[in-house]
Parts: C-alpha cells; sequence; structure tokens
C-alpha cells in the first residue's frame, strides 16, 4: 500500500497524517479484496515507543499481511527531516524483539530517507544506515529518490538486503 495514496484519498497530506485506524480500515478492505502478498507502509510506525510501534505491526499481521515499510524520517515544520541513526536502530531493534518474542512473523522492509532529504553524502549515508538497520533486523532497505545505477549497484553489493527503489523523472 502507499501511506500518499491512501492520505490523499482521505484529504490528508502524506506524512503521518493518517491515524492507524484510518489505516486499518483501509488494510483489512485490500487484505480481502486480492488474493496476492500485501505490504503496508507504515509510515513512521503510527506511535512513538518500540512497544506501540510493534503493536501496529501485530495488528497488521493478524490481518494477513506479510510485510511493512518502516521510514527513518518525519516532518519537522513540512520539511522531511531523518531520524538520529542511532535512535532509530535502537528503536528497530526493540520493535524487531518485540515482534519474535511474540512469534510475528512479518517482512520489515526498512525505508531510509537520505536521498529525499538531500543528504551531502546521500550514498554513504544510505549505507552506513542500511547497514546498521540490517544489523537490528531488517529483512529489506527501501530508498527513494536514488537513481544513478552505480549507487544502486553499491548498494545492493554493501548491504546485502534486497532493494526496493523509486524514482521519478
Amino acid at each position: 500500500t502507499s501511506s500518499h495514496a491512501i492520505s490523499n484519498s482521505l484529504g490528508l497530506e502524506d506524512g503521518n497524517n493518517l491515524s492507524i485506524d484510518e489505516l486499518l480500515f483501509f488494510v483489512k478492505r485490500i487484505v480481502k479484496a486480492v488474493n496476492i502478498p500485501v505490504s503496508v507502509d507504515i509510515e513512521s510506525g503510527y506511535a512513538h515507543e518500540p512497544s506501540a510501534i510493534a503493536q501496529n505491526i501485530k495488528t497488521l499481521a493478524n490481518l494477513g499481511v506479510v510485510g511493512i515499510n518502516l521510514e527513518d524520517s518525519i516532518l519537522v515544520n513540512g520539511k522531511r527531516t531523518l531520524v538520529d541513526v542511532n535512535e532509530f536502530t535502537n528503536k528497530l531493534r526493540s520493535i524487531v524483539n518485540i515482534l519474535n518474542e511474540h512469534n510475528v512473523a512479518i517482512f520489515m522492509n526498512i525505508r531510509t530517507d537520505t536521498y529525499v532529504t538531500k543528504h551531502e553524502n546521500a550514498l554513504e549515508e544510505t549505507i552506513r544506515r542500511g547497514l546498521l538497520y540490517k544489523d537490528a533486523g531488517a529483512e529489506g532497505l527501501f530508498v527513494p529518490l536514488i537513481k544513478d545505477t552505480e549507487d544502486i549497484k553499491k548498494v545492493i553489493a554493501t548491504v546485502g538486503l534486497p532493494l526496493n527503489v523509486f524514482a521519478t523523472a
């Protein structure tokens, strides 16, 4: 699913403006309507504490969702801003540990917004974050707006996780 599309369908801007209940309203219908695996973009998790984010993910898994995207940025005064890498890594590790304790099997695809935020060393920061997130339990990496073929190849080779990208013209 796309948080952008779901938010816009409700007249909301993308960027953690949905509530978990609004997201669940759509996800329940999507899961029932299709016969393919469903992965859900949960933005920043629709909560702050790892235990609450893990509960949201558990709820999605109970609906039949097989994967989630969780992002390492937030909107600050309307501007997308990367969260501190150590803070996010620790949060991710806690979420993964809680899910493992509750035997929740769901694909953890982690979005890093190094290119979206135009980080001055986007490639290096993407790799650094990707490796830390992998160590914390990420099973996939999502890097919006990475475009250069050589950058994509380097991320794949260095991080060693399945890589999702999306680029615009």
